[in-house]
């Protein structure tokens, strides 16, 4: 307990430290640039659920959820980040043959089925509703 005590601290310290400097750096016409960057985890993206497709998928059921999310952690790290944006126009297809790609060696028939089953009916919808809002 004593150690979570100590970051938490340590974190406040740092951020009351941060706006400080920002501070300073703005009333002497820096244009609020800090010199320096300090990067906090918990804001890191690209997670499973940050993806149109793991949402969809946290509805077909633990196992499915599990190894959907598994493989997805396995991709490079420039693919998981660019997953986190819902699909333009043109993406969707290439998208769909991704996760067809991925989930197809790792599920059985029946669960790979109800898993892209799911990501494609979520397009549409995404599509129906694109065109709606013109």
């Amino acid at each position: 307990m004593d150690k979570i005590k100590k970051n938490i601290i340590t974190d406040i310290k740092t951020a009351i430290n941060t706006f400080a400097q920002l501070r300073k750096q703005q009333k002497n016409k820096n244009d609020g640039k800090v010199g320096r960057v300090k990067e906090f985890p918990f804001l890191v993206s690209g997670g499973f659920y940050n993806t149109v497709e793991g949402c969809t998928l946290s509805w077909c059921g633990k196992d499915v959820r599990d190894q959907a999310e598994k493989v997805f952690d396995g991709l490079p790290d420039e693919i998981r980040h660019s997953l986190q944006w819902t699909p333009k126009k043109g993406e969707f297809i290439v998208r769909a043959k991704l996760w067809k790609s991925i989930l197809r060696p790792v599920m059985p028939p029946q669960q790979y089925h109800m898993a892209m089953g799911r990501i494609l009916h979520w397009y549409a919808h995404i599509k129906q509703n694109d065109r709606k809002d013109r």
